[in-house]
This record gives structure tokens, sequence and C-alpha cells, in this order.
């Protein structure tokens, strides 16, 4: 978490993050990824979406989880 942020936020130990880049880009990059490295056939195959884009102190990354869709 940047140093601009006050204490009482980095004290909170995270934030939510409205600067770039754009949620929809993350995601974007993301199925790409997932396709690309053939843990799915194709990202048209996605049907549901949780996404939450934060600034975490002392933690960077995404916490990924693949499931069959529930008819």
């Amino acid at each position: 978490m940047p140093a601009s942020r006050t204490k009482k936020d980095r004290a909170l130990g995270w934030l939510w993050k409205p600067t770039t880049p754009d949620l929809d880009k993350v995601l974007r990059s993301t199925f790409d990824g997932l396709t690309d490295g053939g843990i799915i056939t194709d990202d048209r195959i996605i049907v549901s979406v949780v996404a939450t884009k934060i600034e975490v102190d002392g933690w960077c990354g995404a916490s990924i989880e693949i499931k069959p869709a529930q008819a």
C-alpha cells in the first residue's frame, strides 16, 4: 500500500483500489492467461465472476477459484 495513504487507512490493512488498471482489463488478461495456460479451453465458457480490486498491505496477487457451473 502506498505511503500516500493515511496512517489510519494503512492500519486497516486494505482499501478499495479505484485507480488503474481497470477491473475489466484485469479480468480480460486473467481470462486470456487461463486460456493460454490450458486451464480452460476458451474464456467464453466463463459464466459467472466475482471480482474485487483492492490494495492490501504486504500482499499482491490474485486468488482464483475455478469450478463447474451449477445447473
